[in-house]
């Protein structure tokens, strides 16, 4: 069962997504049904594979997957692949799919490069409250991620718009005000999921070392992109402001997530 749920499994899943990515990139140009059909097959049968084996290795552990920095990874990169799937059950799939087709793939390698393996002894010492601090976190980075995407995308369509190139990114994204309203459904998300998480870890830091702040590498980097998601809704709700800078600040934050989650994966 180990070799399985460490090997077997992970292997599986990227054989999966290399299939959906040649699928999607297919079904872009292309109006073929069958093929769309087959490509929602297979992004369903990914969200079914990897969330079976994150229950496996839940029960293999007794725990939810997040014991590991590993396991948060594929926890969160199985939140988007989800997220995803089921907002392709009322909307068609476009572009935007791929880039977070992406995300997902990219998490899930950073959370095989961080190990998804733990240690038996460390499992009592995780209670509820980790539980929820890693969970809120995730769903909150996983969101943020988002909002960078679709900040991402609103700058470039923009661009080409008023550059007057009616191409790829034309055709296949949404208009610029629906871009926006993902934009602004993100970025309130992510702010509060991530707000709850670090009142959560706050709590555990005062359990564990009876202080609410720990000055470290974590800490810092949660600090600083929780202040640009603060300002990225002020510039929303106080400044007023829309399109361009909003956008900017989305993008700029789902970077600067990025860059400390690669800071955290590789100085360990």
């Amino acid at each position: 069962m180990t070799l399985f749920i460490f090997t077997v499994c992970p292997l599986l899943i990227l054989i999966s997504y290399a299939l959906l990515f040649d699928l999607a990139m297919q079904s872009l140009s292309t109006a073929d049904l069958i093929l769309d059909r087959w490509t929602t097959r297979v992004e369903s049968g990914i969200v079914l594979l990897q969330g079976s084996w994150l229950l496996l290795l839940s029960l293999e552990q007794d725990q939810i997957p997040v014991i590991t920095m590993g396991q948060g990874f594929s926890l969160a990169s199985w939140v988007m692949l989800l997220s995803l799937a089921c907002a392709h059950l009322r909307v068609q799939r476009g572009v935007l799919a791929i880039f977070i087709y992406g995300i997902a793939l990219l998490l899930f390698f950073l959370g095989l490069y961080s190990g998804i393996p733990y240690e038996n002894v460390s499992i009592p010492t995780y209670g509820w409250i980790f539980a929820l601090h890693t969970l809120l976190i995730l769903i909150g980075c996983s969101f943020c991620f988002l909002m960078g995407l679709f900040g991402m995308t609103y700058l470039a369509l923009k661009r080409d718009l008023k550059k007057k190139k009616f191409g790829i990114l034309y055709r296949h994204l949404p208009p610029l005000n629906i871009l926006a309203r993902m934009d602004n459904i993100a970025s309130w998300c992510s702010l509060i999921f991530f707000s709850t998480g670090m009142l959560f870890g706050s709590l555990l830091n005062y359990q564990r070392y009876q202080a609410y702040w720990i000055l470290n590498r974590k800490g810092i980097i949660s600090l600083v992109v929780w202040s640009f998601l603060g300002i990225n809704i002020l510039s929303r709700t106080v400044l007023k402001k829309q399109g361009r800078l909003p956008a900017q600040l989305s993008f700029f934050c789902g970077l600067l997530l990025f860059m400390g989650v690669l800071i955290l994966t590789f100085s360990y």
